[in-house]
């Protein structure tokens, strides 16, 4: 069996995460429930969700302010003003809140083990991790929870997810792995540690066969909101109009570079270029290639772009290995240059942050780690 155990710090990124058009819930709830894969965890990560619970509303409202403030930037109002309504924003997070709590509720509950109370007490004095640098009691918990589970129960494979780099990992030469008080067991009791969610899913789909229903996937996300929003930002009857004529890879991209011209492009120049970079990966390569203006950054900030998880990992195809490139890397290299020669001198702690986080999040791919 394949065991997955989160610490709480990936429940609330997955809560963070449920409700976007692409999320890692989509690949994990299928294999859940065909008992294919497991989660298990302590009792003490369900007793906080359920003491933490009532204060995720409040977070989970404060979310979707900030959400719409962002989307009134860059779309007309009328698109989403229906899902600013009390009673709709209410229905969301109770489907935020109930999609996390079907997933705790159908885990494995790992045993109230003497023997991790002792090591508690006992590692906490000897400041051994992840109890090194804070106590952790949760945290600590939770780990020698699964490390005595797996040991108990040898044969399985078990998976450990956490991005709490701090507590639970070791850094050098820019890589983390897990922390030198954990690695022995871990390996020996066949416990793999990873820091993101979505990296663990292709681990399982590529080393474990673990099958994914693409038409599934699709069908949940075309009722996602912010799908929805989407597609009334896309009025398809308009292709209607224009049936008789083909579209041209190459009129589309100059009009890319004539908006790219703009000092400050509008709500509809940006609507259309990240429609167009939705729809094709050719489109966002010569658009990252083509992109000087800083007054881009932010834009795509606010859209996610430069998240270390959207760092591509190796690609294996037949047997074979391909590194893929990442191309809002080429933009930024375009904004470094600037910066050197003394422009956008405002984008360089941004610049900076974005490096910091890709380094503390290595993957091996010779594009972005070099």
């Amino acid at each position: 069996m394949i065991y997955l155990t989160f610490d709480s710090n990936i429940w609330i990124y997955s809560l963070d995460e449920s409700w976007l058009i692409d999320n890692q819930l989509d690949y994990l709830e299928p294999w859940i429930e065909n008992n294919e894969v497991k989660i298990l965890l302590p009792e003490i990560i369900i007793s906080e969700w359920e003491k933490n619970e009532s204060s995720q509303v409040e977070v989970r409202e404060k979310k979707l302010r900030e959400f719409f403030a962002m989307a009134d930037e860059v779309l007309p109002s009328a698109f989403f003003s229906e899902y600013k309504e009390p009673k709709n924003q209410e229905k969301i997070i109770k489907n935020q809140l109930n999609r996390i709590k079907h997933i705790i509720y159908k885990a494995e509950v790992i045993p109230n083990y003497p023997e991790v109370k002792e090591r508690i007490i006992e590692w906490g004095i000897l400041k051994k991790a992840p109890m090194h640098k804070k106590s952790s009691i949760a945290d600590a918990m939770i780990v020698y929870s699964l490390i005595q589970f797996a040991k108990d129960n040898p044969g399985n494979h078990y998976f450990f997810i956490s991005n709490n780099t701090e507590d639970f990992y070791d850094k050098k030469n820019g890589k983390k792995t897990i922390h030198s008080d954990l690695k022995q067991e871990f390996e020996f009791y066949n416990i793999k540690a990873f820091e993101h969610l979505n990296r663990l899913t292709y681990f399982l789909k590529d080393f474990h066969g673990l099958k994914i229903d693409m038409q599934l996937i699709r069908q949940k996300r075309k009722e996602r909101i912010k799908n929805k929003i989407k597609n009334k930002a896309y009025n398809p009857d308009y292709e209607k109009i224009i049936t008789d004529n083909n579209t041209s890879f190459i009129q589309n991209l100059s009009t890319i570079e004539y908006i790219l011209k703009e000092k400050k492009p509008t709500k509809e120049q940006v609507i259309y270029i990240l429609a167009l970079l939705d729809t094709d990966s050719s489109y966002e390569r010569e658009f990252y290639k083509k992109l000087s203006s800083k007054s881009w950054f932010y834009i795509l900030k606010q859209k996610g772009v430069f998240k270390a998880e959207n760092n591509p990992s190796l690609i294996r195809v037949n047997g074979t290995v391909r590194t893929p490139s990442w191309p809002p890397l080429v933009y930024l290299e375009n904004l470094s240059i600037q910066i050197k020669e003394g422009r956008a001198l405002d984008l360089i702690d941004e610049i900076l942050n974005i490096i910091q986080d890709f380094s503390e999040t290595p993957i091996d791919n010779d594009y972005t780690w070099y």
